[in-house]
């Protein structure tokens, strides 16, 4: 069961997009935003330090508490791509990464939504593409 509602996070930042959080409906209480590209679950609830610490430091530096729960930058995973958070002098950004290709360039992404636009497109491209290649045989 998924439910999508307004991310916190976006809400905070004064963003106007609805239903861009996407609750999993899992007992860990999964939920990633479209938007933002952060996540959070049930377990992220408490100090930081007992949360993320095995994380670097660069990236705690960018995990924001909003409503006591901490929203960490999170993988996003599609059959062929992922979109993975990439911290760079001390700023966010995010790389697509090909799911197929052992050695893939990443490609770098100002912001998690701009990636997700991206793959989402490359994905519908890719099966439209598969869909002529087998209307063609």
């Amino acid at each position: 069961m998924f439910l999508e509602v307004q991310c916190p996070l976006c809400l905070e930042d004064g963003s106007d997009i609805d239903n861009s959080l996407i609750l999993l409906g899992d007992d860990q209480q999964n939920m990633q935003c479209t938007n933002c590209g952060f996540a959070s679950n049930s377990k992220y609830k408490g100090e930081i330090g007992d949360i993320l610490e095995n994380y670097p430091d660069d990236f705690i530096g960018v995990c924001r508490k909003v409503n006591d729960r901490w929203w960490i930058p999170a993988i996003y995973n599609t059959e062929k791509y992922m979109i993975a958070p990439k911290i760079v002098e001390d700023k966010l950004t995010w790389v697509i990464r090909d799911q197929s290709i052992l050695n893939a360039e990443d490609v770098s992404m100002p912001t998690f939504y701009d990636a997700y636009v991206v793959i989402q497109m490359m994905e519908t491209r890719s099966g439209q593409v598969q869909q002529q290649t087998s209307d063609n045989s």
